[in-house]
């Protein structure tokens, strides 16, 4: 444990002791000043070695991380492509499903347009004979129609101009007797 009471020299002892893992104060390789540390020979070497060791696993670790956050973005990336790669796969198996199901359909209702249209064309042969009798007799009924109303219109015609004449007549006589009256009369 660290000593936090004590001289700024006291607390220096301590850290160096601890630093050198010394238990007895006659081996230090080092001497304390007033304001300064004297070292012996290869000293100030051990404690740069320790500083570097320390530095070079605090260095480690920060490369570890550095590679961790690095490893697991590439796997983000890595696993967002598959995703992609898997979802357009699947699209298009299922657009290949679908066009296959879509020609299977129209082939399907092509087939039963066909069996209609012929269903319908036996039909029509079968029916034509009624059909020709149903037209002719349509045909006849319509003539036989004109030729009635066309009789009517005669009849009717026929009637007016009767009497139209049966009018003129009238006149024509009337005037008649009246001029021969009047040769009566005069002669």
């Amino acid at each position: 444990e660290m000593k936090r009471s004590g001289t700024s020299r006291e607390r220096s002892d301590f850290l160096l002791m601890k630093l050198y893992n010394i238990t007895a104060p006659h081996d230090m390789p080092y001497a304390l000043g007033k304001t300064k540390v004297y070292f012996r020979a290869g000293a100030l070497e051990r404690l740069e070695s320790i500083r570097l060791e320390y530095f070079s696993s605090r260095a480690i670790v920060i490369q570890t991380w550095a590679r961790l956050i690095m490893a697991g973005k590439r796997y983000e990336e890595m696993r967002f492509a598959c995703i992609a790669i898997q979802a357009r796969g699947r699209a298009y198996l299922e657009a290949k499903a679908f066009r296959k199901k879509q020609r299977a359909a129209v082939i399907l209702q092509c087939a039963v347009r066909c069996l209609f249209a012929v269903w319908e064309l036996e039909w029509r042969r079968e029916n034509r004979a009624v059909t020709v009798i149903q037209s002719q007799w349509r045909m006849i009924n319509h003539r036989r129609y004109y030729i009635e109303t066309k009789h009517s219109a005669y009849i009717i015609q026929r009637c007016y101009r009767t009497k139209r004449n049966q009018v003129i007549l009238r006149e024509k006589l009337a005037e008649l007797l009246e001029n021969a009256r009047m040769e009566n009369r005069l002669a």
